[in-house]
């Protein structure tokens, strides 16, 4: 027999995504505070319909800030976003996603042309100028989705944004466990596609994400911020990758110190 939960959250989502259309139409009139709880609610609502719950351990910026964090679900998004309205930079094969791609993009997502070399200033320009508004913008500088074990490298171009500015970079690792604290495997995006891992997540129970901050970063060097960064995120995750740049010598970033 089918099981109800899937009929429910399946039915759930498409009131989510229906409540998505019909908000975006009234976005333009309303102030700037009002959407960003908007925004927060319709993530939190998400997470409530596929039955997932947060565990964060830490404290979030208060401020502007630059989030980096482990790139694991297309939940990872709305994980975030749960917590606080967040300016997200994307690849731009993203804005073709059915439904998704146009909702995110409405909701404040940047979306880069990684084929296009230039594309990069004009995105970091926007990072700049919303970061120095107070705003959160979020990235996941491995540069596509893992499989969940492993962090990859972390690219460091648009660490470029906060590297000497007044805003820190905040490591954030995330972790898809059940209730024992053991990995989850349903919510992992990797090498399948989004409709596959959507009905993995309908169909799971007891899913926890376990999203960790680490002490924040500030550095004139985008590269000593990109690796320190990848660092923090892989010893919140439970210890390295096995790879030897996890052990190359570079300065220490000092932590933040809010000035």
């Amino acid at each position: 027999m089918f099981p109800l939960r899937i009929l429910f959250r399946v039915a759930g989502v498409l009131f989510w995504v229906l409540s998505g259309w019909i908000l975006i139409l009234f976005q333009p009139i309303w102030p700037l505070s009002f959407r960003r709880v908007v925004i927060r609610l319709w993530s939190r609502l998400l997470l409530l319909i596929l039955g997932i719950r947060i565990d964060l351990k830490g404290k979030l910026p208060e401020g502007g800030a630059l989030l980096v964090a482990n790139h694991v679900s297309w939940l990872d998004i709305f994980v975030i976003n749960s917590h606080r309205a967040t300016h997200f930079v994307a690849k731009s094969e993203i804005r073709d996603w059915p439904v998704l791609g146009f909702l995110v993009g409405r909701a404040g997502t940047f979306y880069l042309d990684r084929g296009r070399g230039r594309d990069a200033l004009r995105v970091m320009h926007h990072i700049r100028a919303v970061m120095e508004q107070g705003e959160w913008v979020a990235l996941f500088p491995e540069g596509g989705i893992g499989d969940g074990l492993t962090v990859r490298p972390f690219r460091g171009f648009l660490f470029e944004s906060a590297a000497g500015q007044s805003v820190p970079v905040c490591p954030i690792a995330l972790k898809y466990t059940d209730e024992q604290g053991l990995p989850h495997l349903a919510p992992i995006w990797f090498d399948v596609s989004f409709f596959r891992s959507f009905m993995r997540v309908v169909a799971a129970q007891h899913i926890v994400v376990q999203a960790e901050t680490c002490p924040l970063l500030t550095d004139p060097d985008r590269r000593v911020l990109a690796h320190h960064a990848r660092t923090l995120i892989v010893q919140k995750l439970g210890g390295g990758s096995g790879r030897a740049r996890d052990r190359e010598h570079l300065p220490i970033v000092k932590p933040y110190s809010g000035k």
